[in-house]
């Protein structure tokens, strides 16, 4: 997938809190934004435009597949996409009694599942200090 630009600061934000989270309800992203419901009412229509957020059923929005490949790109410290090398770190860590360190996981995609320490590699960083 090729480098694009961010989306606007108030759209990395709704996507950055879809990213920590399975879904959220329209007041509690506007509130992660702190724009007035006008100004975040266009902001998630954009991003429903695009296709990187849906709302369900139940009037909760999530990212779509294609918003998770999105934001999973972003900087969360700095909610910026990032050009990224396309290789990252995994950790398998056995303790002595021949158990494995996992974790569960709290971004998207794959929020909630369980599995190895990963992270990506920044660009620049070297392998060894990530």
């Amino acid at each position: 997938m090729s480098y694009e630009a961010s989306a606007h600061d108030a759209q990395m934000s709704i996507l950055r809190h879809l990213l920590l989270a399975p879904h959220a309800g329209f007041a509690e992203l506007q509130k992660s934004t702190g724009l007035s419901s006008d100004h975040f009412n266009f902001h998630i229509k954009q991003l429903l435009a695009t296709g990187y957020v849906k709302k369900n059923a139940d009037g909760n929005y999530t990212l779509t597949r294609s918003g998770k490949e999105y934001a999973n790109r972003m900087d969360t410290d700095d909610n910026v996409i990032e050009k990224q090398p396309k290789i990252s770190v995994a950790l398998i860590i056995e303790n002595e009694d021949g158990k494995y360190l996992a974790q569960e996981r709290l971004k998207q995609p794959y929020y909630g599942f369980w599995g190895r320490p990963t992270g990506k590699i920044r660009w620049g960083e070297t392998m060894l200090k990530a």
